[in-house]
């Protein structure tokens, strides 16, 4: 039997320029600069004429994010897979 679970690597608040104003790192799987990297994806999608969704994925990184009063909260994340008997 294979157990999939999601496990946030890291959590932020960012503000409408990407800039982070409360940052939480769980795991070092991934270098914290990802964070600054949010943004610019979100709006290269954007240009692309694509509908932003809560979840995508970019170079094997899983962002989850919600945009709410100005704010961005985002989540990296990565899938755990993890065979049981």
């Amino acid at each position: 039997m294979v157990s999939i679970c999601e496990m946030a690597s890291l959590i932020a608040i960012l503000d409408l320029k990407g800039k982070p104003l409360i940052q939480r790192s769980y795991r070092d799987d991934v270098p914290a600069s990802y964070v600054e990297r949010f943004l610019p994806l979100v709006l290269d999608i954007e240009e692309e004429g694509q509908q932003i969704t809560p979840c995508f994925s970019s170079q094997g990184i899983n962002y989850m994010h919600i945009r709410h009063s100005n704010l961005y909260r985002m989540a990296r994340y990565y899938v755990l897979s993890r065979s049981s008997r």
